[in-house]
């Protein structure tokens, strides 16, 4: 279900999974991808912070957790989590012998081990992501743009790459300028999972900020029949509204949340 982008059937099948086994940490860990495609990073942490307490070393679950960090903008648990995903990745358990994990780091410190791991082995996809979230925290966007690339050269089907690429191209400081990649970036991600909702919602941003209603609207749409929210709806109703649309506005208010009533004027 969580690979067909059925989330709302996946998450729930998810939750009886750990309720049956609790110290399931994969079990969990899969709860968070779930929650955080869902874009409800808050619920996110909490199932990831689950799958740390029953295996410490859970790499996917320290990666996860530290993008929900980002994206919750928890800078230094975001920069906590990264840490530990190095220091506890048997890759570099040699290079960082000795390293307490209770120690505090600041982001530059991280960088700076980050960038060390690099140099050890260049073609890690893992390091490079970690290196494209530690620069959005700083808001260095065209390094975190590079640190994307480098990864998605070694994981091309990577969606979540792609869709975090697009993401960080979108909001760097010629953004609106470079809508068009950033609009390239979330095909690719929707090419490669084309369920995934939290690219398709991306994608209908971006043209709005290319004043492309339309097929902001679509994007919309889609999404919502993938995975109706409350947010979504929301950017739907501002794509009406910049498009002149006022029916379409109130038909929103009326829909109650059957995406089926917009199939006569929008493909999606």
């Amino acid at each position: 279900m969580f690979d067909q982008g059925n989330l709302p059937e996946a998450i729930l099948a998810l939750e009886a999974a750990v309720q049956q086994h609790p110290t399931d940490s994969n079990a969990w860990c899969k709860l968070g991808l779930a929650h955080a495609e869902n874009d409800k990073d808050n619920l996110a942490i909490l199932s990831l912070e689950q799958s740390l307490n029953a295996d410490p070393n859970n790499l996917e679950a320290l990666m996860t957790i530290a993008v929900s960090h980002t994206n919750e903008f928890h800078q230094s648990k975001a920069v906590d989590s990264l840490r530990l995903w190095l220091i506890r990745n048997p890759k570099y358990s040699a290079q960082f012998k000795g390293m307490p994990e209770d120690s505090f780091a600041d982001l530059r410190q991280v960088e700076k081990m980050f960038l060390d791991a690099a140099r050890s082995q260049p073609t890690d996809p893992g390091v490079h992501s970690a290196l494209g979230l530690i620069y959005n925290l700083c808001f260095e966007y065209d390094k975190a743009i590079d640190c994307f690339r480098a990864a998605l050269m070694e994981r091309p089907d990577d969606y979540q790459l792609w869709n975090k690429l697009g993401a960080t191209t979108a909001n760097s400081n010629q953004g609106r300028e470079r809508a068009h990649e950033a609009i390239d970036a979330y095909y690719r991600a929707l090419e490669k999972k084309p369920t995934y909702t939290r690219a398709r919602a991306n994608l209908g941003i971006s043209h709005m900020a290319t004043s492309n209603y339309i097929e902001a609207a679509k994007c919309f749409l889609g999404a919502l029949d993938i995975n109706s929210t409350p947010h979504l709806w929301d950017n739907l109703k501002s794509a009406f509204t910049m498009m002149d649309r006022l029916d379409l506005v109130e038909k929103v208010q009326i829909a109650d949340g059957n995406v089926d009533l917009f199939r006569d004027e929008f493909d999606f």
